[in-house]
């Protein structure tokens, strides 16, 4: 894709041997729990290194690591340290964006930022199912990152790319195969979703102790129309989706119907043969 080729030189220009050989990385909504979790990514890895943060415009201007409320155990990594929390819609000098921010201002934001010439990863919603926008889980459908390339701003060199919807990421990865394999013509899926889903702003304590809560704003929405996104299919989904006093980890019980009804062995062997596209090799966090 023209344009759109990376550099692994710091953001600052400076020759620090620790940045100079991976690309520098922006995080939108960094303070938030999704945002909290991309900066922990980032932390020692091969490819890319955290050379800005961007919060509130309460919080800006302040340390990152003293200004968020770190919620997802141990400390913040030692290199936020002294990290200066930039206000929403600064110019950002890296390249590459990964966006935690609300569906509301991300909808703005991610595509101005796009037609700026930034490569953005975004965990928002909003941006979904924009049919020039590519939702990929690697593993699944890899190739589908390819529609960057004919993304409105791809001559400014910019790109926009989503990853789904947490549920979605194991369903889709879980129905691919049997989907090659068989055919799905319908699926009915019902979820039990862990607190974590809800972010810092999400339930609190008294609200889920000892308590289902049968209904979660806009999920239902999104899980059907994003897998058949990700899948290219027209699968008729049927949801029903519950928050759980569960710290992290969803669960999902699917019922399908097939096309051309498996047997038993042949169901687990397509299963067990499911292999991700070899263009993840490469990536450090794919399970071996």
């Amino acid at each position: 894709m023209a344009g759109t080729q990376l550099t692994g030189q710091p953001a600052d220009g400076s020759d620090a041997a620790e940045g100079r050989n991976r690309t520098p990385v922006a995080v939108l909504g960094a303070t938030g729990l999704v945002g909290q979790r991309l900066v922990r990514m980032l932390e020692g890895h091969r490819f890319f290194r955290l050379a800005e943060v961007v919060g509130s415009e309460r919080r800006a201007g302040r340390d990152y690591a003293e200004a968020t409320p770190w919620a997802i155990g141990g400390d913040p990594p030692a290199r936020t340290s002294g990290l200066e929390l930039l206000p929403p819609g600064v110019a950002l000098r890296s390249r590459v964006v990964l966006s935690a921010l609300p569906s509301a201002p991300a909808k703005k934001a991610e595509l101005s930022l796009a037609r700026s010439g930034h490569v953005v990863c975004t965990n928002a919603s909003v941006n979904r199912l924009r049919p020039d926008t590519p939702l990929v889980i690697p593993e699944v459908n890899a190739a589908a990152i390819a529609g960057v390339a004919t993304q409105p701003w791809s001559e400014a060199g910019g790109a926009l790319v989503a990853n789904p919807n947490c549920v979605v990421v194991a369903l889709a990865m879980a129905l691919a195969p049997i989907e090659r394999a068989f055919g799905i013509e319908s699926a009915t899926v019902v979820t039990l979703q862990a607190l974590s889903g809800a972010g810092l702003s999400g339930l609190n304590a008294v609200e889920v102790a000892g308590n289902v809560v049968p209904w979660i704003r806009g999920e239902e929405d999104k899980i059907g129309p994003e897998l058949n996104k990700i899948l290219d299919t027209d699968i008729d989904v049927a949801v029903a989706v519950n928050r759980v006093p569960v710290l992290d980890g969803h669960t999902a019980h699917v019922f399908c119907k097939l096309r051309s009804p498996p047997s038993r062995l042949d169901a687990v062997r397509a299963l067990q043969d499911f292999r991700p596209s070899p263009t993840t090799a490469r990536l450090p966090t794919l399970p071996t």
